[in-house]
């Protein structure tokens, strides 16, 4: 694929309108080559380690400290790109007991007058932390559609050291998926 072609389009869907710098800096530039870079020469849409947060919507996600009780962290990591999509934030919160006996954890995420019930019964910890990424994406997902905002969550680049938490539109993620990357890769969020 062609560089001024992905260029275009990065530029025509707005992917790097969250990213935390000025439009038309060489800061921005950079990103931008560094972001096609990677997808012409390592067939994955993402930015450089150093550069991940700056482009603000893609982010690293850690499953476990999010069902360990990292509700709130992860929120505070995503919020600046929530609120440039629209979302107001008047107060966030979390509920996160450990019952010593049963090792159940009572954890609920509150945000607003929402709020999310992250809570699941012991078992394996996979299952645990696959259960905690649902229902938190499925609840901002939720609120996000309820205040009439385009973004969503997606996961994106689950690999061994990790995977990605992308704030996209449907479109971003359709041009993500268009690009033939490694299937790894691509975009997805949680069927409800």
């Amino acid at each position: 694929m062609e560089r001024k072609y992905i260029r275009y389009i990065i530029e025509q869907t707005g992917f790097l309108s969250h990213a935390d710098m000025k439009e038309d800096t060489e800061e921005m530039h950079v990103l931008m080559d560094s972001l096609i870079d990677h997808i012409i020469i390592r067939k994955i849409f993402s930015s450089p380690a150093n550069r991940k947060s700056r482009n603000g919507r893609i982010f690293n996600f850690d499953a476990f400290s999010l069902a360990n009780g990292g509700a709130c962290d992860l929120f505070d990591t995503i919020k600046p790109s929530l609120e440039k999509a629209g979302l107001i934030t008047t107060s966030v919160s979390q509920i996160f007991e450990i019952n010593e006996g049963s090792g159940n954890a009572l954890y609920k995420f509150m945000l607003n007058n929402e709020r999310c019930n992250l809570s699941v019964p012991a078992r394996d910890t996979e299952e645990v932390m696959e259960h905690v990424k649902k229902k938190y994406s499925r609840f901002l997902n939720s609120l996000l559609r309820k205040k009439r905002i385009r973004e969503r969550i997606y996961f994106m680049n689950d690999v061994s050291r990790g995977t990605e938490l992308a704030i996209l539109t449907p479109a971003q993620a359709k041009f993500i998926n268009s690009l033939n990357l490694d299937p790894l890769g691509r975009p997805y969020k949680f069927s409800y």
